[in-house]
């Protein structure tokens, strides 16, 4: 007995040594990766909280006399923060703008004018997954890309940008989008500028950073300065101002917003949500509590996004890309604690509800929206409609002030979104809609098209900004660890000192279950994490080949390759790995099978489930443990896992 244990406590080690080989080998795995991209400029962590309240930032207005005191430096700290509000990961995968599909067909350049603290005047592209600028292959000076502004922009102060010590350039690759949703991937897109955009705005306000942006220009004389093959949308130039008054508030941690008369709180609502926190927190929230919503909340937050209405002169501070605002809101209500059920038009002038409808339209809209479940559980539905008329008041071309116009449309939604967390609301926008249906339900005005069909509701805070998630995020997590479970012990089961305690047979049934479950345990994972809610709730054959084929066939690198990206398609390749193993499996139950080539399957077997157990544990790290708050954990339970097995076998 005494020398069937040193015996087994030998290997243990042998194999304890081999599973701390493979353990390095994923870490360096993480740490080589990136290293062969591009040198990297690691940014400070950014901030996610300031004694910067967002209502006071959304309704306030900075004089414009501070555009005549440029400061020719600019803050590292400053950099981070507007690129991580820009396209900044929050909770992981998801980042600080909402996309169609999660496909983030945004990236974002900064280029310098000279060289700033730790960073060498240049460009380079942030990479949002370990929040870094990556030097880019090709220079363009920053008087070429001056030139190329100012041609088309005459209106521009030529010594006010040239002053500018830094700017972002905003790039599209539309087919991350478009490959998934076809032509209507386009609007998308360009709705996700808009967020973007707006983010950048608001955090810049809050830092005071003045910021101009251009979005007329040759694209294709800046896609060939930058030598991408992107499309260029929007440049950004950004400067700290000079002012002495600015610089005050700046050093009392900018408590000048706090001193302001808050007069736009005569809905009788305050928030006291700062503007970082709202950026971090920003989800796309889908289900609901049954509770009403109050009055003035709603009104508060109409005011503070659609119109942001400047608090001490009590007109609006919302500044269109297009030049004059072309958004119209309407309203589906039927939980609304002192508005009756109907639909409202938003009156922006007064801030008042224009009741055209007497009863409420949820289940049109709900049909309409391709029976997407929010939309009708929702207590109230936000419809942003696009003013066509207004296209057509200024010299530029119609695709131009369309595109502007869809800017704005995300711009104001991207306060939506911010504001509602603030009154512990949740909401989503939804993109995807019958545009003739939900014009002839609302009823709206003839030159008006619908954009943005966005339900509100009451959210508990717990389920909806936790940090589990929501009830479906757990049950997409809880499917991920059955899988590596099921994996480890089915694994477990047919060690040697196991298999010794139980008969082999039914150890290899144990062995055969367990795989399965695990295999099955993934593809619910996948099918969940790729669509499958939105499937569920309106199932059709297009949506379920939709699910299946990002699930099983979508390898597509989404941006730079880092740990990150590899672990999305590791996760692809252990479906069809898992597949074959389990073939395998099944193979050594057939006698004859056994016989032929039992030797050659067990070995093949053996190192496979070695390589899959590895890839499951790779992903399980990368893109699930070590970019979410629960990486300690989950490293001494994964590395537990490897050691107990490495013992037993």
């Amino acid at each position: 007995m005494l020398t069937e244990l040193q015996k087994n406590f030998s290997k243990g080690k042998r194999n304890i040594i081999c599973s701390l080989v493979f353990i390095l080998l994923i870490v360096l795995c993480f740490l080589i990766i990136p290293s062969l991209a591009s040198p990297s400029v690691v940014l400070p962590t950014p901030q996610k909280e300031s004694d910067v309240l967002l209502d006071d930032v959304l309704s306030s207005k900075f004089s414009t006399q501070s555009r005549e005191k440029i400061n020719e430096s600019f803050d590292l700290n400053s950099i981070s923060q507007l690129a991580w509000a820009a396209q900044g990961i929050t909770h992981p995968p998801s980042r600080t703008v909402p996309s169609a599909g999660a496909t983030y067909p945004l990236d974002v350049f900064i280029s310098t004018r000279i060289t700033l603290e730790h960073l060498d005047n240049g460009t380079y592209v942030y990479n949002p997954t370990d929040h870094s600028l990556i030097r880019s292959d090709i220079q363009p000076t920053y008087m070429s890309i001056l030139q190329v502004i100012i041609s088309d922009n005459n209106h521009l102060s030529l010594e006010l940008i040239n002053s500018a010590p830094i700017l972002f350039l905003i790039t599209a690759e539309y087919e991350r989008t478009t490959e998934k949703y076809s032509n209507r991937g386009i609007r998308y897109v360009h709705l996700e500028i808009g967020h973007l955009l707006q983010n950048l705005r608001i955090q810049a306000k809050a830092l005071f950073i003045e910021l101009e942006i251009v979005l007329n220009f040759d694209e294709n004389l800046l896609q060939s300065l930058y030598g991408i093959e992107y499309i260029p949308l929007a440049v950004v130039f950004a400067w700290e101002t000079d002012s002495a008054d600015l610089h005050l508030n700046k050093k009392l941690n900018c408590n000048s917003y706090n001193n302001l008369k808050l007069e736009y709180y005569n809905f009788g609502v305050q928030t006291s949500t700062s503007v970082e926190e709202a950026i971090n927190a920003r989800r796309s929230i889908r289900d609901y509590l049954p509770d009403a919503i109050k009055e003035t909340e709603i009104k508060h937050l109409l005011k503070h996004s659609i119109d942001q209405i400047d608090a001490q002169s009590n007109e609006s501070v919302f500044d269109p890309f297009l030049g004059n605002s072309s958004i119209s809101a309407y309203l589906s209500v039927s939980n609304i604690e002192g508005i009756e059920e109907g639909v409202y038009r938003y009156i922006s002038a007064d801030q008042s509800l224009n009741q055209i409808i007497n009863n409420s339209k949820q289940e049109e809209l709900w049909e309409a929206s391709l029976k997407q479940q929010w939309v009708l559980d929702a207590a109230i539905v936000i419809v942003l409609f696009m003013n066509q008329s207004k296209l057509y008041e200024n010299n530029k071309t119609y695709e131009l002030n369309y595109r502007n116009a869809l800017f704005d449309m995300g711009a104001a939604a991207q306060n939506l979104y911010l504001e509602s967390y603030a009154l512990g609301l949740g909401m989503v926008v939804v993109g995807a809609f019958s545009d003739t249906e939900i014009k002839s339900i609302i009823t709206a005005l003839s030159e008006e098209s619908p954009i943005y069909v966005i339900p509100v509701g009451k959210v508990s805070v717990i389920t909806a900004y936790g940090p589990f998630g929501t009830w479906k995020q757990m049950i997409t997590s809880i499917s991920a660890w059955l899988s590596i479970s099921g994996m480890y012990f089915a694994h477990l089961f047919i060690t040697p000192m196991i298999r010794k305690k139980i008969k082999n047979k039914r150890s290899v049934r144990l062995h055969i279950s367990l795989v399965l479950l695990s295999i099955l345990s993934l593809v619910v994972h996948l099918f969940l994490d790729h669509g499958g809610w939105t499937f569920l709730s309106n199932p059709t054959w297009v949506s379920f080949w939709g699910v299946i084929k990002s699930i099983f066939f979508n390898f597509s690198l989404k941006g730079e390759l880092d740990p990150y990206n590899v672990g999305f398609i590791i996760s692809r390749l252990v479906i069809w790995f898992g597949i074959f193993f389990l073939a395998l499996s099944l193979a050594l139950l057939f006698r004859k099978t056994r016989l032929k080539f039992g030797s050659k399957i067990k070995i093949i077997h053996k190192y496979f489930g070695y390589v899959l157990v590895i890839m499951i544990i790779y992903h399980a790290l990368i893109n699930g443990v070590i970019v979410s708050y629960i990486y300690p954990w989950s490293v001494i339970i994964l590395v537990f896992a490897a050691l107990s097995y490495a013992f037993l076998t």
